[in-house]
């Protein structure tokens, strides 16, 4: 009760414009005190709308690599008065995205692409946990070579770390000298393929490893691709190693599915053959735009590039 009654006084002391000495009335921002605190102080900010309206995220696209994979992301803006969407044309820059599937369903391919894309311009840091460095270097040195794009160009935006040797990855060793490493190449882009490997041995400390990496690709301003291992057969659950808790903290998530045809049921839905393998792709959420809500079907061509081929199934006319 007497808690209570100390709380009441110091919101009416407030009301009355009795400000203490760590706030900041012009602001509206209240600061914490940590020479008067114990323990670990609370490192953030409390402040109106009007104080922080200057620090709001600028929406702008980047290459996501993947043929018409871009056109799935949405801008909504305010025009004549009404309000109108447009194709976004990328993914949403520093965004943490996170990429999931099962084994053969384009993950890293689509990372490749990713990478490849963007280096034509801006730096990229490549995390293999892993595939070794000369495995990842012929297939980005492929893929160049397939969309066209000069090695010179790329060869020395890619900034390729190779831990795939390491074993008991601890992330509170490498994220501090990945973030040196961010700061003094002055990268925009991570890459993480996979994340899972961070925490496969102990995948209670999913949401941490998680979390820890997504506070330094916010603080570096950083668009992130992180790789995840699917842990559940259905194809179009997205749920991945880690549980959950990976989804409720990146920005956006992407699933990637593989299925092979094996019923008549299957087959007159896909339109498939039996035998046949159909990959699918769903964007499972993106607090930073708008969106597809529908599930695409997804091909690796003969050149061997994965790209986005269309819905899947057909809608009624007018739905």
């Amino acid at each position: 009760m007497k808690e209570l009654s100390q709380e009441r006084v110091r919101r009416d002391s407030l009301r009355k414009g009795n400000y203490p000495r760590n706030y900041s009335q012009r602001r509206g921002v209240m600061r914490s005190d940590s020479s008067k605190t114990t323990g670990s102080p609370l490192k953030g900010e409390v402040g109106t709308l009007r104080s922080f309206k200057d620090q709001s995220y600028k929406l702008e696209p980047v290459p996501t690599g993947v043929e018409n994979l871009g056109k799935l992301f949405f801008i909504s803006y305010v025009s004549e008065g009404k309000v109108t969407t447009k194709i976004l044309g990328g993914f949403p820059r520093e965004a943490v995205i996170n990429i999931s599937g099962s084994s053969d369903t384009g993950k890293s391919l689509l990372a490749q692409q990713f990478t490849v894309a963007n280096a034509q311009k801006e730096k990229v840091i490549f995390l293999t946990t892993e595939s070794p460095k000369e495995t990842l270097v012929a297939s980005l040195k492929r893929i160049s070579q397939v969309k066209g794009i000069p090695l010179s160009s790329i060869e020395n935006n890619i900034i390729i770390v190779d831990v795939s040797k390491s074993l008991g990855l601890n992330y509170k060793v490498l994220l501090p000298k990945l973030e040196l490493l961010v700061k003094r190449s002055k990268a925009s882009f991570l890459v993480i393929d996979s994340l899972t490997a961070l925490f496969e041995d102990r995948e209670v400390m999913a949401r941490t490893v998680t979390r820890a990496i997504y506070q330094m690709a916010k603080a570096n301003r950083l668009t992130t691709l992180l790789i995840s291992q699917k842990r559940e057969d259905s194809p179009f659950s997205a749920k991945s190693a880690g549980g959950l808790a990976i989804g409720h903290i990146v920005d956006c998530n992407i699933l990637l599915s593989k299925i092979v045809i094996s019923s008549n049921f299957e087959r007159s839905l896909y339109g498939k053959d039996i035998g046949e393998v159909i990959r699918t792709l769903r964007i499972d959420g993106c607090r930073l735009c708008g969106h597809a809500s529908r599930t695409f079907i997804v091909e690796i061509d003969r050149l061997g590039l994965i790209k986005v081929v269309g819905p899947l199934g057909r809608r009624k006319e007018g739905e």
